[in-house]
């Protein structure tokens, strides 16, 4: 359709323009686009990025955009891939009387790939705060509540640890794309005796 499409995750909110690019912008945004389609096709993704992104600040397009995201997705980069494409999508939209673009479908697939590939945010927290934090290795202290941290989806034991308080466990489950906020009461130790 495009060729190789490609724009960066920072160019999403394109600036606009006053006056229609000049002819030398649109040489020159041909040129960068013609290096990030020759650098994709080499697989220097990262490379290609930053030629589309350029051609984009000159002529602004929805084949830059699109490029970008691809390259995101070729990079593994899922969180600049899904925003890359929804910044392809919306750009295309606004120049096209809010028409899907004719690769609608297999944008949107490509979406859902990234979103799967994304690792969520865990924010786990306590009350009181302060106690340690284990994650599946009781040995591997990762830091003290509040705490936030990303994990590949898959179950997990959260074990957290307070002085005069009582030892917690608890197993949870991440999926993909679904970021998880824990908050746990943790009870004090009773003296008996």
């Amino acid at each position: 359709l495009w060729g190789v499409l490609a724009v960066s995750a920072f160019v999403l909110a394109s600036p606009s323009y006053a006056a229609e690019p000049t002819e030398e912008d649109k040489k020159k945004a041909g040129e960068f686009y013609k290096e990030g389609s020759d650098l994709f096709k080499k697989e220097l993704y990262s490379g290609a990025i930053q030629a589309f992104e350029k051609a984009h600040k000159l002529v602004p397009h929805p084949a830059n955009l699109y490029n970008i995201a691809r390259s995101h997705e070729k990079l593994g980069d899922a969180e600049n891939c899904v925003k890359g494409y929804e910044a392809y999508v919306d750009f295309y939209k606004r120049q096209n009387n809010g028409q899907d673009p004719k690769d609608i479908i297999d944008v949107r697939a490509s979406i859902a790939k990234c979103r799967l590939l994304q690792r969520p945010k865990i924010s786990i927290g306590s009350e009181p705060p302060g106690a340690k934090v284990y994650i599946d290795d009781k040995e591997r202290l990762l830091g003290q509540t509040p705490f936030e941290t990303t994990l590949d989806p898959g179950k997990y034991k959260i074990m957290l640890d307070l002085d005069g308080h009582v030892p917690f466990e608890e197993n949870i489950e991440v999926r993909a794309g679904e970021p998880v906020n824990l908050r746990f009461r943790l009870e004090k130790f009773q003296r008996v005796g």
